[in-house]
């Protein structure tokens, strides 16, 4: 972790996400900064996230890849 926590509890209803630091600076996004992250389905469905850390492996391909949030989010989504 560079930056923040890796606290991945939901609170009032505001998804946290960890990002990596490649992933922030393409973004431009901060620690506590929001972001909306859109799945496709039949309805879209959008989803706001909020950066609870900010973390670097040093592995580029998987640091460009992954982002960490709830696994009950990814389980609602997915029914």
């Amino acid at each position: 972790m560079i930056e923040g926590s890796f606290n991945l509890q939901i609170h009032s209803g505001i998804y946290p996400a960890i990002i990596s630091k490649s992933v922030a600076d393409k973004m431009k996004l901060k620690l506590n900064d929001s972001f909306v992250v859109y799945f496709i389905d039949e309805p879209p469905r959008a989803r706001k996230f909020k950066v609870n850390g900010v973390y670097s492996t040093g592995l580029e391909e998987f640091d460009n890849l992954y982002v960490f949030c709830p696994l009950s989010v990814i389980q609602k989504l997915n029914n």
